[in-house]
């Protein structure tokens, strides 16, 4: 097993699971730091006011990345997705109408929890497939071709030489024309978005003391890796998440 990869096995107890995409108004680790910083618990406000109605001026970044990056566009759709974690995006792109979902990652699907998250009931069953993977080469034992790809939540802890390997490779899965979204790491984007000090001649990938490993990519670098692999960039950062940049590429 590819040592990076390695590095996964005994976390994200239950499977890896930021919150439910298609909840307007989720509160996912995003909505945590806000607190973090400062920022009021419009859930606890609510809850604490017996407030009936919604909140209307904001949404979480997760539901927005659902409407502008799955929602309307994998009705019908092969779709390859990256790290799926428990399956939050995994049940999203299921229920906006994909045909097929095939699911690579570290972990597996028992270590995730991910059918009995997914598909409890079986609906899906025979439109999932599950690989665990042990390094970035992508491979489909039945050589499946791909017209979306999808990734959230994953790239941000593969460091610069796997997470080029693994485009590579997703590159030779994905039909002419397909379409893909994928988060990345970008550490100066994140320090302008947490109102912190960067220095982009010291950066300092991290882990230690969380014990997740965290890459720096940079949406530039990415880019560019990208073009150099065939893809073509869309849009380097479609801007449903202030922290980590969204990338829309098609092949």
């Amino acid at each position: 097993m590819n040592e990076e990869v390695k590095a996964f096995q005994e976390m994200w107890e239950g499977g890896y699971w930021e919150g439910d995409p298609t909840d307007p108004h989720f509160r996912s680790t995003y909505a945590v730091l806000d607190a973090q910083n400062g920022y009021a618990d419009q859930s606890a406000i609510r809850r604490a006011n017996n407030i009936a109605a919604e909140e209307l001026g904001f949404l979480s970044t997760l539901y927005v990345t659902y409407l502008l990056c799955i929602r309307d566009r994998v009705k019908g759709r092969t779709v390859l997705e990256i790290g799926p974690g428990r399956g939050s995006w995994s049940k999203a792109i299921l229920d906006a109408g994909a045909a097929e979902l095939y699911a690579l990652d570290a972990l597996s699907a028992k270590h995730n929890q991910f059918f009995e998250y997914v598909d409890p009931t079986e609906k899906y069953r025979d439109r999932i497939k599950y690989f665990q993977v042990e390094d970035f080469s992508c491979t489909i034992p039945d050589g499946k071709k791909f017209d979306f790809f999808f990734s959230f939540g994953c790239f941000c802890h593969i460091r610069r030489p796997g997470t080029r390997e693994y485009f590579q490779n997703i590159y030779q899965r994905m039909t002419f024309g397909a379409e893909g979204f994928v988060m990345i790491s970008d550490y100066g984007v994140m320090a302008k978005a947490l109102g912190t000090p960067f220095d982009p001649d010291n950066i300092v990938e991290g882990g230690a003391e969380s014990g997740v490993p965290w890459s720096h990519l940079g949406t530039e670098w990415f880019r560019d890796m990208l073009v150099q692999t065939g893809f073509t960039v869309l849009n380097p950062d479609v801007g449903c998440n202030l922290r980590d940049p969204v990338v829309h590429f098609r092949k």
